[in-house]
């Protein structure tokens, strides 16, 4: 494999090192690969001991976030069931753009490819938070066979339309959303094209026939006026019951909403995350 040249990324790379206390868990630090002759920083956990057959978790993180999102505790957590993969999409965190607009079927593509170099095959159990929930579904559409669970961490939907059907308020928020989409980096244009994109158009996938789980989070932050908490509230609500409803053809389906934690659910509670990624885990082992 050809050397990439990452001088400037080295001083990053250490994620997490054990404190004295913590000597026998594992040291977090990530490394590069080199994937269509780019870099890309990519976390890894087990995958020396893995058994034949063994399920890997791979993690998808949402919008901008680097793979610095997955709490160190939860990371060990899961990676005590199975190994785990997590990574910065190109354009994100450390991982080098390549130079293309990451739509979530080149998004599918790519992690493929990573998944080649590292020597990972199936079975994956996909874990992804918030954008990265569309993104593990559209990879377990290129993949169906390969996959043996699904975790959604307060997923956007990908059937979402996010834009009013009045037409003087869609041309307010689809200009909000293209001002977005400016300003953002280039690994995470592609995430305001899709919404802009309407629904019958994104060409979603269907459900895939494997256990799932959904945690959301549904606290308000603190942030958020008086005056505006009623309705934030109420629009929390139906995007818990637009969730349930997407997700209603799923058997089995761990679904859980949480009123203590807000978007980032992994982060606010770890344990919380790692339990749904657990039952995956488990109702995965159980079937034939």
């Amino acid at each position: 494999m050809t050397t990439i040249k990452v001088t400037a990324l080295v001083a990053s790379a250490a994620f997490v090192v054990a404190t004295p206390a913590e000597a026998q868990a594992p040291v977090l630090s990530p490394r590069y690969v080199e994937v269509d002759g780019w870099a890309v920083r990519v976390l890894t956990l087990g995958l020396d001991d893995r058994a034949s057959g063994e399920p890997v978790f791979v993690l998808q993180s949402g919008g901008g976030a680097s793979l610095e999102t997955w709490p160190p505790s939860l990371l060990r957590n899961i990676a005590a069931l199975a190994p785990v993969v997590a990574y910065d999409r190109p354009g994100l965190g450390l991982s080098q753009f390549y130079g293309q607009d990451p739509s979530p079927q080149r998004v599918a593509a790519h992690l493929t490819a990573l998944l080649e170099v590292l020597g990972v095959g199936p079975p994956y159990i996909l874990v992804g938070h918030s954008w990265g929930g569309p993104l593990i579904l559209y990879f377990a559409a290129q993949h169906s066979q390969d996959i043996s669970g699904l975790v959604y961490i307060d997923p956007s939907l990908p059937n979402q339309d996010r834009l009013p059907t009045d037409s003087a308020e869609r041309a307010t928020v689809v200009a909000q959303i293209e001002s977005f989409r400016e300003r953002a980096g280039p690994g995470v244009r592609a995430s305001y094209d899709y919404w802009l994109t309407p629904p019958d158009e994104r060409a979603v996938p269907a459900n895939p026939d494997v256990p799932t789980a959904a945690v959301l989070g549904t606290l308000l932050g603190s942030d958020v006026p008086v005056s505006e908490r009623a309705a934030m509230q109420e629009s929390q609500e139906r995007r818990v019951e637009e969730t349930r409803t997407w997700l209603q053809d799923v058997d089995p389906l761990h679904f859980v909403v949480a009123p203590h934690v807000g978007h980032f659910v992994h982060r606010d509670d770890p344990d919380l995350a790692a339990e749904a990624i657990r039952q995956v885990f488990n109702w995965a082992h159980r079937r034939p």
